[in-house]
């Protein structure tokens, strides 16, 4: 039994050698002469991750947390997220005084001073003038006004159409500040900016 084992191994060693070099010769080779890899290994990018510069610097979603001035009552949030054609906002304030207020982004990312206006001018990339959103062309970062009720909650929805959350974009609002005031913003017969009194609330926008 022994002796015909030791008989036929030599025989067996060889067929499996040839049928080895037949699979390693029929062996797919990849068009550019580049390493073949075996499905799903590691190309630098995970699922669900941007792919390209372009969309890393897309920015979907961005929220500010809005804060009192010195002396003032207020307090709130805003939650941005960018569509097809602008970006749309979202904002709710409480324990602010009642009545219509002027709400704008403005063109520097910077509350340390929101009774100075630290944060400067509204954000106008076109270089418009001012205006309420129906009232045709205006700043960018014109967005009308929040209305407040007697409990001192507000709520405010637009979609600024041309603006973006893009990094370093002109018409980014990342990085900008969003600035509620005292009073009614009256719009494009108010220049340069609407006569909507004293800053009271300030928050940056930021990546959410």
């Amino acid at each position: 039994m022994t002796t015909a084992r030791a008989k036929y191994l030599p025989a067996l060693v060889c067929a499996l050698s040839i049928t080895s070099l037949a699979c390693e010769k029929n062996k797919p080779e990849p068009v550019d002469g580049s390493a073949v890899s075996a499905p799903g290994a590691g190309d630098g990018v995970r699922e669900g991750e941007p792919d390209t510069d372009k969309e890393r610097d897309e920015i979907r979603k961005a929220e500010v947390d809005i804060d009192a001035a010195k002396g003032k009552e207020i307090d709130g949030e805003a939650k941005l997220t960018a569509t097809a054609t602008g970006v749309r906002i979202v904002v709710e304030v409480e324990d602010a005084p009642p009545g219509s207020k002027g709400i704008h982004i403005h063109e520097k990312g910077d509350c340390s001073d929101i009774a100075g206006k630290s944060m400067g001018d509204h954000f106008a990339p076109d270089g418009h003038n001012h205006a309420l959103p129906d009232q045709g062309q205006r700043h960018l970062g014109d967005l009308g006004n929040i209305e407040v009720g007697e409990n001192g909650k507000g709520r405010l929805a637009i979609t600024v159409e041309g603006a973006n959350l893009k990094k370093d974009d002109p018409k980014s609002f990342l990085g900008k500040a969003l600035v509620i005031h005292e009073s009614t913003d009256k719009g494009s017969a108010e220049q340069p900016s609407g006569d909507s009194g004293t800053p009271m609330g300030c928050g940056v926008v930021k990546e959410s």
